[in-house]
């Protein structure tokens, strides 16, 4: 079972998303090259009010990169 399949099971399972879990979910996103995904985590985050952090900015930045190459 997959990061992003993991974070559906817990929010279906009443378990609050925080930022360390959108973290990893961004991270995975940059591993396979998927900007457009990342940043939509990010706007999500901040629908919740959860503030991203700096290892939110460093991993966008990292995908950002990726992506660009």
């Amino acid at each position: 079972m997959g990061a992003f399949e993991i974070f559906k099971e817990m929010k279906a399972k009443g378990v609050p998303p925080d930022v360390r879990s959108y973290n990893t979910l961004i991270q995975v996103c940059s591993e396979s090259n998927d900007l457009p995904k990342a940043q939509k985590l990010v706007q999500e985050m901040e629908l919740l009010r959860l503030p991203p952090n700096e290892t939110t900015h460093s991993l966008l930045a990292r995908c950002a990169r990726i992506w660009l190459e």
